[in-house]
């Protein structure tokens, strides 16, 4: 009942539009614009944009191109920055740039950054996994981690059984990762990996393949040898409507008893490891 509720507005979020008179032109449900506010009151933008403190990319989804647009603070020295459809742009974080990765259409509207028009980045990928490998200088693709989350299950879960468990599950599934089937067909991610090495081992170490663009993305991929996934809980009733703050505090919770059952006997890096393994306690 909170969850429906608030559909009805969130004072620190977002505000149900009330110009019913233009109605006929409306792009979205809702004005987001009391989130500008919250992000500018909470966020040190100083701090985030300051790379050597922190790497930050953000992704959405360009209604020009229907591609993705990534931003962050930081870009690889090798970076790859105009993909087909893909671009990575080097910028000054704002407000902006984090609404445009959660312009989530009817109901949120589109968010504009010079002059472009973006929606939230999940429409085209959940895991843009491009926009991480971007960020990674070259002696760091072998060796630093990478943990993704599984926001909510998908598998092994009860057949619906109503209309609120259809519209949860295709929600669950809208949000899912997508990436592991790209990656080696039948042979799996495991698989794409060690074809990888084995091509590297076999290549001479002057050939020519080696200075071309597309192998120095290919080898970039072999990042994803580092990926830890965090597994999230089944999707709540209601799916991703809920901005209650009992919804809100729900996923809080949810997403760190995920990350506090993650095993540290799982991650490579023994300093990691140390880390994951001091657990605070439940107060």
């Amino acid at each position: 009942m909170q969850g429906n509720l608030s559909l009805l507005g969130n004072p620190n979020f977002w505000r149900s539009r009330t110009d019913y008179l233009q109605m006929a032109t409306w792009d979205s449900l809702c004005s987001t614009e009391p989130m500008y506010q919250t992000l500018r009151d909470n966020l040190d933008f100083a701090q985030i944009n300051n790379s050597q403190h922190m790497r930050l990319a953000v992704t959405a989804t360009s209604l020009r191109t229907g591609g993705p647009t990534t931003f962050s603070n930081h870009l690889a020295a090798d970076a790859h920055e105009h993909a087909p459809g893909h671009a990575a742009v080097r910028d000054q974080i704002t407000p902006a740039h984090i609404m445009s990765s959660g312009a989530l259409p009817p109901g949120f509207p589109a968010v504009r950054i010079n002059d472009e028009a973006y929606w939230d980045g999940g429409l085209f990928s959940n895991t843009p996994i491009d926009a991480l490998l971007n960020l990674l200088e070259p002696d760091e693709i072998d060796s630093l981690p990478i943990f993704t989350v599984d926001l909510f299950r998908t598998d092994k879960l009860p057949v619906p059984q109503n209309l609120m468990d259809v519209q949860t599950r295709a929600l669950a599934m809208q949000y899912e990762n997508r990436f592991w089937a790209e990656y080696g067909g039948d042979a799996g991610l495991e698989g794409f990996l060690d074809m990888l090495e084995q091509i590297d081992e076999a290549l001479p170490r002057d050939s020519a393949v080696r200075r071309h663009r597309a192998y120095d993305w290919l080898r970039r991929l072999r990042a994803l040898k580092n990926i830890q996934i965090i597994e999230g809980a089944a999707a709540a009733a209601g799916g991703d409507h809920d901005f209650s703050a009992y919804g809100v505090r729900r996923a809080y919770e949810a997403g760190r008893a995920a990350a506090l059952a993650y095993p540290p006997s799982a991650i490579q890096s023994p300093r990691l490891r140390a880390v994951a393994g001091a657990r605070p306690s439940a107060a």
